[in-house]
Protein backbone atom coordinates (compact mmCIF):
# COMPACT_ATOMS: atom_id res chain seq x y z
CA UNK A 1 0.00 0.00 0.00
CA UNK A 2 2.89 2.09 1.08
CA UNK A 3 4.15 1.70 -2.64
CA UNK A 4 1.24 2.42 -4.35
CA UNK A 5 0.87 5.78 -2.43
CA UNK A 6 -2.65 4.61 -1.01
CA UNK A 7 -2.19 5.97 2.54
CA UNK A 8 -1.91 9.68 1.32
CA UNK A 9 -5.14 9.05 -0.87
CA UNK A 10 -6.99 11.61 0.99
CA UNK A 11 -4.19 13.82 2.06
CA UNK A 12 -4.21 16.95 0.12
CA UNK A 13 -1.17 17.32 -2.04
CA UNK A 14 0.58 20.26 -0.17
CA UNK A 15 0.89 18.34 2.83
CA UNK A 16 2.69 15.54 0.47
CA UNK A 17 -0.68 13.00 -0.37
CA UNK A 18 -2.51 12.76 -3.68
CA UNK A 19 -5.20 14.67 -2.84
CA UNK A 20 -7.76 12.61 -4.57
CA UNK A 21 -10.39 12.64 -1.78
CA UNK A 22 -12.56 10.64 -0.29
CA UNK A 23 -14.56 8.85 -2.96
CA UNK A 24 -11.29 7.53 -4.74
CA UNK A 25 -10.73 6.26 -0.65
CA UNK A 26 -13.80 4.48 -0.65
CA UNK A 27 -12.99 3.19 -4.32
CA UNK A 28 -9.46 1.66 -2.88
CA UNK A 29 -10.84 0.66 0.23
CA UNK A 30 -13.66 -1.59 -1.32
CA UNK A 31 -10.86 -3.02 -4.22
CA UNK A 32 -8.95 -3.82 -0.94
CA UNK A 33 -11.65 -5.87 0.79
CA UNK A 34 -12.12 -8.07 -2.74
CA UNK A 35 -8.86 -9.79 -0.84
CA UNK A 36 -8.52 -8.93 2.34
CA UNK A 37 -11.28 -7.09 4.49
CA UNK A 38 -8.47 -6.79 7.58
CA UNK A 39 -5.75 -5.09 5.33
CA UNK A 40 -8.61 -2.70 3.79
CA UNK A 41 -10.33 -1.82 7.54
CA UNK A 42 -6.55 -0.58 8.33
CA UNK A 43 -6.65 1.63 5.15
CA UNK A 44 -10.01 3.27 6.27
CA UNK A 45 -9.62 3.58 9.98
CA UNK A 46 -6.25 5.36 8.69
CA UNK A 47 -8.32 7.90 6.62
CA UNK A 48 -10.99 8.40 9.57
CA UNK A 49 -8.45 9.28 11.91
CA UNK A 50 -6.81 11.65 9.36
CA UNK A 51 -10.00 13.40 8.97
CA UNK A 52 -9.78 15.55 12.54
CA UNK A 53 -6.03 16.43 11.76
CA UNK A 54 -7.29 17.40 7.76
CA UNK A 55 -10.27 19.77 8.75
CA UNK A 56 -9.28 21.26 12.03
CA UNK A 57 -5.54 21.14 12.67
CA UNK A 58 -3.45 24.24 12.76
CA UNK A 59 -1.10 24.28 10.18
CA UNK A 60 1.66 23.74 12.26
CA UNK A 61 -0.05 20.06 12.97
CA UNK A 62 -1.11 19.10 9.50
CA UNK A 63 2.64 19.91 8.31
CA UNK A 64 3.87 17.62 11.55
CA UNK A 65 1.36 14.93 10.82
CA UNK A 66 0.10 14.57 7.41
CA UNK A 67 3.15 14.24 5.25
CA UNK A 68 4.68 10.89 7.25
CA UNK A 69 1.03 9.48 7.53
CA UNK A 70 0.95 10.57 3.24
CA UNK A 71 4.05 8.30 2.68
CA UNK A 72 2.81 5.73 5.12
CA UNK A 73 5.59 6.12 7.85
CA UNK A 74 3.06 6.54 10.20
CA UNK A 75 -0.38 4.96 10.84
CA UNK A 76 -2.88 7.17 12.38
CA UNK A 77 -5.46 5.51 15.40
CA UNK A 78 -8.64 6.15 16.25
CA UNK A 79 -10.19 5.91 19.62
CA UNK A 80 -13.60 6.26 20.09
CA UNK A 81 -14.65 3.70 22.23
CA UNK A 82 -15.14 3.67 26.23
CA UNK A 83 -15.43 0.83 28.67
CA UNK A 84 -18.81 2.53 29.93
CA UNK A 85 -20.35 4.38 26.98
CA UNK A 86 -19.24 1.92 24.01
CA UNK A 87 -19.42 3.86 20.92
CA UNK A 88 -22.37 5.71 21.79
CA UNK A 89 -20.63 9.20 21.75
CA UNK A 90 -23.63 11.26 23.79
CA UNK A 91 -22.52 8.83 26.44
CA UNK A 92 -18.82 9.46 26.53
CA UNK A 93 -16.83 10.96 29.65
CA UNK A 94 -13.33 11.82 28.70
CA UNK A 95 -12.44 15.31 28.76
CA UNK A 96 -9.25 17.44 27.19
CA UNK A 97 -8.70 20.25 29.35
CA UNK A 98 -6.66 23.11 28.79
CA UNK A 99 -4.11 23.37 30.71
CA UNK A 100 -1.30 26.03 30.01
CA UNK A 101 0.54 24.87 26.66
CA UNK A 102 -1.10 21.06 26.59
CA UNK A 103 -4.32 19.63 27.59
CA UNK A 104 -4.94 17.36 30.68
CA UNK A 105 -6.99 14.09 29.51
CA UNK A 106 -9.13 12.57 32.01
CA UNK A 107 -10.98 9.09 31.21
CA UNK A 108 -10.37 5.81 29.30
CA UNK A 109 -10.83 4.88 25.91
CA UNK A 110 -10.18 1.49 24.48
CA UNK A 111 -10.56 -1.03 21.84
CA UNK A 112 -8.15 1.90 19.61
CA UNK A 113 -7.94 1.13 15.83
CA UNK A 114 -4.96 0.79 14.39
CA UNK A 115 -2.63 1.11 17.24
CA UNK A 116 0.74 -0.42 16.92
CA UNK A 117 1.99 0.60 20.58
CA UNK A 118 1.33 3.29 22.83
CA UNK A 119 3.47 5.64 25.17
CA UNK A 120 3.40 8.53 27.41
CA UNK A 121 6.00 10.56 28.35
CA UNK A 122 6.23 11.36 32.20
Amino acid sequence: MVDLGLFGLVVPENYGGSGMGNVTACIAIEELSRGCFGTAAVLATHFLALTPIRLAASEEQKKKYLPSCARGEKLAAFGLTEPEAGSDVASMITTATLNGDGYVLNGMKHFISCIRYFHIDQ
